[in-house]
């Protein structure tokens, strides 16, 4: 029986990088898909906070120098502020049917990591965006070939295949 109990909405969304995370670790864990109704008495009911993530698994995934751990650091911080950016644009998209503006970056020498040559959290958590995104504007991060690069290197890596080939089809 799994000793962690991840509860989120039906959607890969915020949480996909910890199922991730999970699975990249070796730990078994209950994926507790709370219907959207059924959301307001399954937060009241939950416990928290659960250190499991921050304490054992984030540091396995967070670079393997300081110097990588606070570069992988900047980077999540850095995708917050993007994430509060964009969701604006992924609704007027959805609203609109089309995104009017993409920036676009020279990225040349991308090894499938941002930060050093192994896998880290951020990298799960990019690939995640990268996907979750373009199933909302296909072909939106085609001019990006640094993220389409990381989503490659993070779909291929064998520890997650199964998870992924196996988790449920959803929106976000």
């Amino acid at each position: 029986m799994p000793s962690f109990k991840l509860s989120y909405f039906p959607i890969k969304g915020l949480s996909e990088v910890s199922r991730m995370l999970f699975v990249l670790g070796g730990e078994a864990f209950e994926d507790d898909r709370v219907p959207f109704e059924q959301w307001p008495t399954a937060l009241h009911s939950a416990s928290f906070p659960s250190s499991t993530l921050t304490d054992s698994l984030c540091p396995r995934f967070a670079g393997r120098t300081p110097f990588e751990s606070a570069w992988v650091d900047a980077l999540a911080d850095e995708w917050k502020d993007y994430y509060v950016a964009m969701r604006p644009v992924a609704a007027g998209y959805m609203e609109k049917g089309h995104v009017e503006e993409q920036l676009r970056k020279d990225e040349n020498g991308c090894t499938g990591h941002f930060v050093g040559p192994t896998l880290t959290w951020v990298d799960l958590l990019v690939a995640e965006h990268v996907t979750a995104f373009e199933g909302i504007i296909p072909g939106f991060f085609d001019g990006f070939p640094a993220l389409k690069a990381i989503q490659k290197a993070v779909q291929e890596e064998p520890r997650l295949q199964k998870y992924l080939a196996n988790r449920p089809e959803t929106y976000f």
